[in-house]
């Protein structure tokens, strides 16, 4: 007597289990062998993603902000990575429990850190501010501004990126925002999250890019 066939999920589940068979462990699309992930509209700037570098989004999200901002790949993969080195090295000592690869950057870290990579950055010459909400946006009353408001504005802003602190029950993490959704936004992200719900970002701070050759 042969053996009776195995029985198959429903369809629905098949399409599921086949679409996550398709993506990497963190969620991701899967990387071609260059290591790029193609996003419509995005052939000419992507984040860097952590794993290429390393795992740190604090850090990855400062060097995301300045490429975003600038609208081109102003910090490439070679300088990135000493940026990254550096910035380890400064978080690593600002932790006094070394715990920065599991516990990852409070704001109070980040903003040290982003001292430092604006000051290496201005050695070749790239120039780059850390501002807040009030500093970017003084005509703006802080207190009574909806956070949409500040979304829309840094949209139609040129050379700006802001830096988002990202909180649910799942994640804590950094990223930076890439354009408003109404109840949700888009972010251009070191870990592929394509977005995130309006309520779950905090605007951490303002990086603005400054051109030289076009303030000259």
């Amino acid at each position: 007597m042969g053996r009776r066939p195995k029985p198959q999920p429903p369809a629905s589940v098949r399409n599921r289990l086949t679409s996550r068979a398709a993506r990497d462990n963190c969620g991701q699309p899967k990387c071609s062998p260059s290591g790029e992930v193609d996003f419509a509209g995005d052939h000419q700037i992507k984040p860097f993603r952590q794993g290429n570098l390393d795992a740190f989004c604090g850090i990855y999200s400062l060097i995301n902000a300045v490429n975003f901002a600038a609208k081109f790949p102003v910090i490439d993969n070679g300088t990135a990575r000493v940026i990254f080195r550096e910035l380890s090295t400064v978080a690593m000592n600002l932790r006094t429990d070394k715990g920065q690869p599991f516990y990852g950057l409070s704001g109070h870290h980040l903003r040290h850190l982003a001292n430092a990579m604006i000051s290496g950055l201005a050695e070749v010459d790239i120039h780059v501010q850390l501002k807040t909400l009030r500093q970017a946006f003084p005509k703006f009353d802080f207190a009574t501004t909806r956070k949409s408001r500040w979304f829309k504005t840094a949209q139609d802003t040129p050379n700006i990126a802001l830096i988002l602190r990202i909180n649910t029950k799942l994640i804590s993490h950094w990223s930076v925002f890439r354009a408003y959704e109404g109840k949700s936004i888009d972010l251009f992200d070191s870990v592929g999250i394509d977005e995130c719900a309006n309520r779950s970002c905090t605007i951490w701070g303002v990086v603005i890019y400054t051109d030289i050759t076009q303030s000259t």
